[in-house]
């Protein structure tokens, strides 16, 4: 079982202002093994993987942010999505909510890129990748008419879902856009294109679909090309695949459906996700057995953890 709040911090140290960003919060009532922090995809909201965080809040406490500009109506995150600003936004989150050798970062399509650019700079203990976005090749396979839209209008605020509603790449996109976005161009000159072989040194899970519309796998050889450059990252990775085969880009079998993320389904084994990213995990997170503070918690009406300094 784990705790759940709804959490909000202030980023942008190169901004004229601070942005507020809107996120959610779990944490493990009884063991806390780490701390993993979540990257969401475009055009999202962190409250569309709660499916997916929620089972991870009961053994790791989990901290998830809406990009610039995203999040539910009422409670959006401000300022526009940028991938340079949000890799550095990233490194900001890390700063406040990150605990000594002990956080992992996962990162679900485009989330990716932005953990991808920030681990350059924070190193956390390992990454997760689910299907993420790898190379130019298959950003110039989306649509030109959805991408000369967005170049021409940048600045453009209502309207948009309706709009993208009548284009293909809806799907990828979702309905939940009513705010500016900068150019997908911007994807060609990310951090995911310019990697080298042992770009980075953590320890890396990657997760591809074989059948991700979105990323355009839809036969074994898109799937081959997909694992040679996810393996250019880091000679340090797992592939996780297999425990993700027949499912799309949100981890889900129904064609398009995107959510939520990873949702429960007849014939879907979920479990076999969880225990993949769980064995993974328990490689790279040193893990100090803790005990609540009930006698504190009593008496602020909060529960605290100490570390059980009594090894076995």
């Amino acid at each position: 079982m784990a705790y759940f709040d709804t959490i909000e911090t202030y980023v942008g140290q190169f901004d004229e202002k601070k942005i507020r960003l809107s996120g959610i919060k779990y944490e493990p009532f009884w063991i806390n093994k780490g701390t993993i922090i979540f990257i969401e995809g475009i055009s999202g909201k962190v409250e569309d993987y709660n499916p997916f965080l929620r089972i991870l809040g009961d053994t790791y406490k989990v901290i998830a942010f809406n990009l610039r500009g995203h999040g539910q109506r009422g409670n959006r995150s401000k300022g526009l999505l940028k991938i340079h600003d949000s890799k550095f936004d990233l490194i900001e989150i890390y700063s406040q909510f990150s605990q000594k050798n002990k956080t992992v970062l996962i990162g679900h399509s485009l989330g990716s890129v932005i953990s991808l650019g920030a681990s350059k700079l924070i190193n956390p203990q390992a990454l997760i990748f689910i299907c993420p976005y790898i190379n130019r090749d298959y950003l110039e396979n989306l649509p030109g008419k959805l991408i000369r839209f967005l170049d021409s209008n940048r600045n453009l605020t209502k309207g948009l879902d309706t709009i993208l509603s009548k284009l293909p790449m809806d799907k990828l996109l979702g309905m939940n856009m009513d705010y500016p976005l900068q150019s997908f161009s911007e994807l060609n000159n990310s951090d995911m294109n310019q990697i080298t072989s042992n770009d980075i040194s953590p320890p890396l899970l990657y997760f591809i679909s074989n059948r991700d519309e979105v990323l355009g796998i839809n036969d074994e050889k898109s799937f081959n090309r997909y694992q040679e450059a996810i393996r250019k990252i880091n000679t340090n990775l797992e592939d996780g695949s297999e425990a993700i085969d027949g499912l799309n880009h949100c981890l889900n079998l129904k064609k398009g459906d995107l959510s939520p993320f990873f949702n429960p389904e007849t014939g879907k084994d979920r479990e076999k996700v969880f225990k993949k990213i769980h064995e993974f995990l328990e490689k790279y997170i040193p893990y100090t057995p803790q005990k609540l503070d009930i006698s504190e918690g009593i008496r602020t009406g909060t529960l605290s953890y100490k570390e059980d300094k009594k090894q076995n």
